[in-house]
């Protein structure tokens, strides 16, 4: 199967012919249960294949976009829509005849054997990738991999850090949790360890009992487990909790008060569990789970220190105490988000690796190469807190940020490719093929959307042409970039 990511109107399954209809939204039974072929509207409000449904009653997105890379398989009748998250996909049925020899089934993966014609793979771990058996990294190449001037092992003081020492060891001489006893790396050398992940969690401020859910003590909470931190907030007392602790961004009103989205800020101890992150990526879905597991519990315990611990300012408390979990949002989940921010997973070692260099660069030589350009800057979170004895006096430590903006830039085709003697039917637009430098750039979901499109364009060209994703005609995939609107040239 092939896919071009676009949004769609939602889908309903295949009916026992395997045909599958659109809703046009007008239906209230849109999203029926599994099993069910069709929705429960009148005909004229569903969308069914062949062709001449879309011609007569578009979708809520434009085909020229499909037209534009595969007018044979439009006009033929051989194309559907599927749903998938908050982006969709064109698939070309047609294409099941061009099932690659070097990967004709990924094995079992989540209860199910995966045989595709072509897949377009779009998750932060990469779980597909790796059972397919392309070559991927976890962690931080050493400067001299690809002549980064931020790769490796980071200095111990960065954007993110410690501003006044703390004495990392407990009175028994043991280090305090939350600082990391794993060897650490030499400066600029290699390591498996990734940046922090954290949950954006759902606060609001409102005073209305009916739309927030006081802040109350976690299960299994115990303070000593945030004793680096009772230290830190001693050391040096932060003056506002929404612009030093906490970065928090409002995302709608909500009765007298708001919503807010809730990030990690530059503060050393905020919603980023630093550490906790390094066996996620290869992690068995067990060890996953422990992961997640250990930070839903550090999230929890962290607000309710930030509003009852005696060693946080008083007017920190006062602050925080103000703030609750939306009543209305995920209800079914303690008002608590069920998605963990995994900002750094397996990353592929594709036909090409893009590098910081050419993050800095801007442009590549050939510009029918490009798919699509990046805006963010070099965004990594902290990667470990150490114990740093190098003054003589040991202190804690926060290392493995960059932050650095480099403006836009241009990604190019071969980063989302695999080499074609390990895949010729896989497209990975997510844990695309960079060094942990240059992903620190990637990592933004606009820039993924961006490769998604792409992809599915590429994947389209791919099928139609009978060819593998490696040796799609850079010009013509170049051309239906262009006519669908793509963004191709980095300006400076």
């Amino acid at each position: 199967m092939v896919a071009i990511n676009v949004l769609s109107p939602r889908v309903l399954p295949p009916d026992r012919r395997g045909r599958v209809g659109l809703c046009r939204g007008e239906c209230p039974y849109s999203s029926p249960g599994v099993g069910q072929s069709r929705c429960r509207c009148s005909p004229s409000q569903c969308l069914h294949v062949p062709s001449e449904a879309f011609q007569t009653n578009p979708p809520r997105v434009s085909l020229s976009l499909a037209a534009a890379v595969a007018p044979s398989a439009v006009s033929s009748g051989d194309l559907f829509l599927r749903r998938r998250s908050s982006l969709a996909s064109f698939f070309f049925s047609s294409a099941t005849s061009m099932v690659s020899q070097s990967m004709p089934a990924v094995g079992k993966i989540w209860g199910a054997s995966w045989h595709s014609a072509l897949i377009h793979r779009v998750t932060d771990e990469g779980d597909l990738m790796a059972a397919a058996g392309v070559s991927f990294t976890v962690g931080r190449e050493g400067r001299d991999t690809y002549n980064e001037t931020d790769a490796g092992r980071r200095p111990f003081k960065c954007g993110y850090g410690f501003k006044a020492p703390i004495n990392p060891y407990d009175a028994g001489g043991k280090v305090l949790p939350l600082i990391s006893t794993a060897p650490v790396a030499a400066d600029g050398a290699a390591d498996s360890k990734v940046m922090a992940y954290n949950y954006r969690v759902c606060l609001t401020n409102a005073t209305d009992p009916s739309l927030r859910v006081n802040l109350s003590k976690p299960a299994g909470y115990d303070s000593s487990q945030f004793e680096a931190v009772r230290r830190y907030m001693i050391a040096l007392p932060p003056k506002d909790l929404s612009t030093e602790v906490l970065k928090i961004y409002m995302v709608a009103t909500n009765g007298d008060g708001i919503k807010a989205d809730v990030n990690g800020a530059t503060y050393p101890f905020s919603t980023d569990l630093v550490g906790g992150s390094w066996s996620y990526p290869n992690g068995t879905a067990s060890e996953r789970r422990a992961v997640i597991a250990a930070h839903v519990a550090y999230t929890k315990g962290l607000l309710w220190f930030f509003a009852t611990d005696p060693s946080v300012p008083q007017g920190i408390r006062n602050e925080m105490a103000t703030w609750g979990w939306c009543a209305d949002e995920f209800v079914d989940n303690d008002n608590f988000p069920f998605q963990l921010y995994v900002r750094e997973g397996r990353r592929m070692v594709g036909a090409a690796v893009v590098t910081e260099n050419d993050v800095r660069r801007g442009h590549f030589a050939d510009p029918l190469s490009v798919i699509g350009v990046a805006d963010y800057a070099t965004d990594c979170h902290g990667v470990e807190t150490v114990v740093d004895s190098t003054s003589g006096t040991p202190t804690a430590a926060l290392e493995g940020c960059i932050d650095g903006p480099m403006g836009p830039w241009e990604i190019p085709y071969a980063a989302i490719t695999p080499r074609e003697t390990e895949a010729t039917n896989l497209l990975v637009p997510v844990a695309v093929s960079a060094s942990h430098v240059a992903f620190a750039t990637i990592r933004l979901e606009l820039t993924w959307m961006v490769l998604g499109q792409s992809a599915g364009v590429a994947a389209a060209i791919a099928a139609i042409g009978g060819v593998p994703v490696q040796q799609v005609p850079l010009p013509a995939l170049h051309a239906a970039l262009l006519k669908a609107g793509q963004v191709l040239r980095a300006e400076r």
